[in-house]
């Protein structure tokens, strides 16, 4: 068969339109291969949707210290870092996913932990979005955004969960840790093993609720020693002061771990405690990225007025003046409160910011040392 020229030179037109096209395609998609392991600060061209990572050492034990490509962008950007310790046993097929509490702070550590869990159990700690990517990363310098920060997190959580497939997954969580535990177990339920661990679980989302309960906490805290009256009398003295609100942040974090009041001098003077809550404040501070706070509490706390003027005392109108200050907007995207479809067991310290029930109750602790505590007595907490 003859062709006429017009018809071939039509076809080569097309074939070379094709090659352009495919050559285009094959271009973008090395453009989305480009991402920065944060582990090491290196490029590494990684296809969308993949899962990479290098054997080293954590703490002593064996890990993967893996990324997840997780954007589709021609421009560089930062992968989701996480950590996988293997357990002992090359039979099991359980996993332990960590959700440590913020927002803002690192999901790649935890406490020091009772190492039998890894005879039955991996451990699995998954970086969250705008903290352990972007904050990690030395070599990205551009303001971090996510519309959808809680839902696009909990899919990074998801992907690298499917990776390793478990057929059986823990969720252990932490304070605002829950909230993504919550997305997770709500997402999976349904398709193995998941068991919810809930360990003081931010159990409102309503933001006069939340400054209601950190203020009724601290006056129990401080109710239990003679200090008390004398540290509320001086945050009180304080209301004038540029840092009334760092203070009584200060005093949040010193008072979230339950000794360090039995540990001030009997002699203090009003300077030297503020001099100590200010360390405290800064100190937690240092630890968080601020930028993925301000956007998570943007998402997760519905603003509301208080019912009326007296509602708070002075310490929870400070509360409430600092949490609104971060928020920007009012609307929840997808983000489910911990209840009890997802919830199997919740642990409370006895001086905690919420009440559960039924909970177990740890005497002698309080917001953030009971997560250490927990770790150390995880195996007991573990169904059978």
């Amino acid at each position: 068969m003859i062709f006429p020229s017009g018809f071939l030179w039509l076809m080569k037109l097309l074939i070379r339109i094709l090659l352009l096209l495919i050559s285009a395609v094959l271009i973008q998609k090395n453009a989305e291969a480009q991402c920065i392991n944060p582990w090491d600060q290196k490029i590494y061209a990684a296809e969308y949707g993949s899962v990479n990572y290098k054997i080293g050492v954590y703490n002593g034990y064996t890990a993967h210290f893996g990324f997840l490509a997780h954007k589709k962008t021609q421009d560089l950007y930062a992968a989701i870092p996480y950590l996988y310790l293997p357990d002992y046993n090359p039979q099991s097929n359980k996993i332990i996913v960590v959700t440590n509490g913020g927002p803002g702070n690192s999901n790649l550590l935890i406490p020091d932990f009772n190492d039998s869990v890894l005879k039955h159990y991996s451990i699995l700690m998954i970086g969250y979005r705008g903290i352990d990517d972007q904050c990690a990363s030395e070599t990205l310098s551009q303001p971090y955004h996510d519309n959808d920060l809680i839902k696009n997190s909990s899919n990074d959580f998801l992907q690298i969960i499917q990776y390793y497939s478990p057929d059986t997954l823990i969720v252990v969580s932490h304070s605002y840790g829950s909230v993504m535990a919550n997305t997770i177990i709500y997402s999976l339920k349904n398709k193995m093993f998941v068991f919810g661990i809930f360990v003081s679980p931010l159990l409102t989302l309503d933001l006069s609720e939340i400054a209601h309960s950190l203020e009724q906490t601290i006056q129990k805290s401080l109710s239990r020693s003679d200090k008390g009256i004398f540290v509320l009398e001086t945050l009180k003295s304080t209301l004038l002061n540029s840092e009334k609100e760092k203070l009584a942040l200060g005093l949040l974090y010193f008072l979230s771990r339950y000794n360090n009041l039995s540990q001030i001098p009997a002699d203090i003077n009003e300077s030297a405690l503020k001099e100590i809550l200010l360390k405290q404040y800064n100190y937690y501070e240092s630890k968080v990225c601020k930028s993925a706070r301000k956007l998570a509490l943007s998402e997760i706390i519905t603003k509301s007025i208080p019912a009326h003027e007296d509602e708070f005392g002075f310490l929870g109108q400070l509360f409430y003046n600092y949490l609104n200050s971060l928020i920007s907007g009012n609307q929840l995207k997808g983000v489910y409160k911990p209840n009890s479809d997802t919830i199997n067991l919740v642990i409370m310290a006895e001086e905690d910011f919420f009440t559960y029930s039924p909970s177990i109750i740890i005497s002698k602790t309080a917001h953030a040392d009971i997560w250490e505590l927990v770790w150390k007595q995880l195996p007991k907490y573990l169904p059978n």
